[in-house]
């Protein structure tokens, strides 16, 4: 998994503009085994695995996976994406978190 980070100069508003991109292929393909490979676990249950990345990008669209534990909207709204079929990937098992 490669995170890229990129500082870009703005002439138009002299600011930086900093640019964070990243492969998330490994995830899903680790995911994909995950979930083919289930293991019977004695204590927890492996439900996901998300690149750093998509999660700030729900950060900014005001789902704050870091508020989940103290915020029950914030968990609804998370479990909502987290079961939604556009990120089915980053799930590691066939049932609803």
């Amino acid at each position: 998994m490669t995170r890229k980070l990129e500082i870009i100069k703005d002439y138009s508003g002299e600011a930086l503009v900093f640019k964070t991109s990243q492969d998330c292929s490994g995830v899903i393909d680790q995911n994909k085994d995950d979930f083919n490979n289930v293991k019977d676990l004695s204590f927890g249950r492996k439900y996901a695995s998300v690149p750093i990345d998509v999660l700030d990008a729900w950060i900014r669209e005001g789902v704050d996976y870091r508020r989940i534990g103290k915020d029950p909207e914030m968990a609804k709204k998370f479990r909502a994406k987290m079961n939604s079929p556009e990120f089915k990937a980053f799930r590691v098992h066939g049932g609803r978190v």
